[in-house]
């Protein structure tokens, strides 16, 4: 929630329609992502020097703002590994943004996942940890993209055809939602990923479909899937 002068992540309970909020310091805190099990929420923080880093709380409000990332780079996560031990980060530094992985651990590493000359924005892990769809401007225009997770090297698939960002996977992996071009009308096309990966032809869908088929979370310019129904 934001303010003049200042954003802070809150918390809304759907049955007591109550907001609670989870951050309070003077600093930008937003863009705000679940973790697999729902204890922990990570967020894009200001308040430290340099740029804007990764941080996460405790969901119950409970303990300090812990510190997961730092680096001179504008960074916002993105979305997690199905087994939560890494998740992946869009990061800003200077002209250039492109998507890095975290592993979570005792060093949280950051890695380069797709880094190329070109824009690798929105980059969301299907929910069998197999595949991320991203958005890259490698043609000229925004357009969705597949490819394998972690081993991102071995393919890639072109799912959009007259502009696409933003993709978010149904909760069972068959099918892939995205903006289109003009980024008012929402897409989606049926993914067969049995054994390779096999996308369908985009169709135009609605708002309320995607609602059923994913939970939609915010995020700068992007949505996230969760364990919702």
């Amino acid at each position: 929630m934001r303010d003049p002068e200042n954003a802070d992540v809150t918390l809304y309970d759907l049955q007591r329609e109550t907001p609670t909020r989870l951050t309070f310091d003077p600093g930008f805190d937003g863009y705000p992502l679940w973790s697999p099990d729902g204890q922990r929420v990570l967020f894009s923080s200001g308040r430290e020097e340099g740029g804007s880093n990764v941080d996460s709380k405790a969901a119950d409000g409970t303990g300090e703002v812990e510190e997961v990332t730092t680096s001179d780079s504008v960074q916002f996560q993105m979305s997690w590994s199905t087994d939560g031990q890494s998740f992946v980060v869009m990061d800003v530094t200077g002209g250039q943004v492109d998507l890095d992985v975290v592993s979570l651990g005792a060093e949280n590493d950051i890695e380069g996942l797709i880094e190329t000359e070109f824009f690798e924005v929105y980059g969301d892990i299907s929910p069998d940890g197999r595949w991320i769809a991203y958005a890259s401007n490698e043609s000229g225009q925004t357009e969705v993209y597949v490819r394998p997770f972690p081993d991102v090297e071995d393919g890639r698939w072109q799912i959009s055809r007259d502009g696409g960002s933003e993709p978010v996977w149904a909760l069972d992996g068959r099918e892939l939602f995205f903006r289109g071009g003009n980024r008012s009308n929402m897409m989606v096309v049926a993914v067969d990923n049995e054994s390779t990966f096999s996308p369908g032809n985009p169709r135009s869908c609605s708002p309320r479909r995607i609602a059923l088929r994913c939970r939609v979370g915010v995020g700068p310019g992007t949505a996230h899937q969760t364990d919702g129904s």
